[in-house]
């Protein structure tokens, strides 16, 4: 059953296997890197501190302490436990969903992240397609982009992104910017 934009269904309260991902930056890195399509990655609340942007490869989901929740209910609660994840000191973003020229990206979940600009020039998440590969099924959930020096999220050429229950503040440029690089065959859901 698909969403109202040709997305597979999601429910962030399902039991879905999981493998559990370490406290410290290299485990998330090590983790993200061995993920396969289909792996959901729980991190746990800690704070993961970047050395360079991170990629998420096809098909792998990352839910983070407050996944299922809409971040306007944890953002600027201190007291809530939080996966936040911070801006590495060099690299256009912090998170990154794009594919090499050519191949397929698809079913890429995000939910329940802070994700941290540290005041750094970079983008918070940035989906990024090339021409002629396919890119579907991408959906940034309840998540809280903050403090960054670029677009808090970028969504550019995708095909169904949902981008819904997000947070976005303290950004210099686009809180939220979709850009079709063709301008055709688009669509993008925001809530």
């Amino acid at each position: 059953e698909a969403d109202g934009f040709g997305n597979t269904d999601y429910d962030a309260d399902a039991e879905w296997p999981t493998i559990p991902v370490g406290d410290t930056a290299e485990d998330l890195v090590n983790a993200v890197e061995s993920a396969k399509p289909g792996d959901v990655l729980t991190l746990p609340a800690a704070t993961y501190e970047l050395t360079e942007p991170l990629t998420i490869p096809n098909g792998v989901t990352l839910l983070g302490a407050q996944a299922g929740k809409p971040a306007s209910e944890w953002e600027n609660d201190e007291t809530a436990e939080k996966t936040v994840i911070t801006a590495p000191d060099s690299g256009e973003c912090v998170l990154t969903i794009e594919q090499g020229e050519g191949e397929t990206v698809t079913d890429v979940v995000l939910d329940g992240i802070l994700v941290d600009g540290d005041n750094k020039d970079v983008k918070g998440v940035f989906v990024k397609k090339y021409d002629g590969a396919a890119m579907t099924g991408i959906v940034i959930r309840n998540c809280a982009v903050i403090d960054c020096g670029n677009d808090g999220i970028d969504v550019s050429n995708t095909d169904g992104a949902v981008i819904e229950n997000n947070y976005v503040g303290n950004v210099s440029d686009n809180g939220i910017r979709y850009g079709n690089y063709k301008n055709t065959g688009s669509n993008v859901g925001y809530v």
